[in-house]
């Protein structure tokens, strides 16, 4: 919940090495509440990216990198379009997930041989 937030803020700067990274997903309807919560935890936005379902809608979902005691320069990238059409995903997300099913098909097979 967006209670335990700054929890989640505090507890991260404590464990992040400087200039470590952070990164979070959460609703575009919290954006303004949640970067100034993390300038606050001196956890300072580097990038976003909103998230679409569709190219035609509004975002539902922000992705935002940010860096420990790293005053940066906020950069928006490109939106993240999930699906072309429906049950269709774009061509980004579906190269996405292939790599990420590659990956976790690689730790499950070294966990399996140790």
């Amino acid at each position: 919940s967006s209670k335990d937030f700054p929890k989640a803020l505090d507890n991260s700067f404590n464990i992040l090495k400087n200039r470590g990274e952070f990164y979070s997903i959460f609703p575009v309807s919290m954006f303004s509440e949640v970067i100034h919560l993390m300038i606050d935890f001196r956890l300072y936005p580097e990038k976003c990216r909103f998230i679409h379902s569709y190219k035609e809608d509004c975002a539902k979902l922000v992705l935002v990198r940010a860096v420990k005691n790293a005053n940066c320069q906020l950069t928006v990238e490109s939106p993240l379009v999930i699906y072309e059409k429906t049950d269709l995903y774009t061509e980004e997300v579906s190269l996405l997930l292939k790599k990420n099913k590659k990956n976790a098909n690689k730790n499950i097979k070294k966990r399996i041989q140790k």
